[in-house]
């Protein structure tokens, strides 16, 4: 139930719903950045080659 809370607030906060236009490609992640066993680094790729999104992931 809190996985569909977190997907709605990127929704809102992180996406121009006007003129968003999906498109299909891959999530790709790194984990271990620099030797941290809690670090991981993201983005998502699409068809065309487009790098759409990058982020950091770190557990605390």
């Amino acid at each position: 139930m809190g996985l569909r809370l977190h997907q709605e607030y990127w929704l809102k906060n992180g996406v121009e719903e006007e003129n968003f236009e999906a498109e299909h490609g891959a999530l790709f992640l790194r984990f271990f950045v620099d030797g941290d066993p809690n670090a991981a680094q993201g983005y998502f790729k699409n068809i065309k080659g487009d790098v759409i999104d990058e982020f950091d992931i770190v557990h605390k």
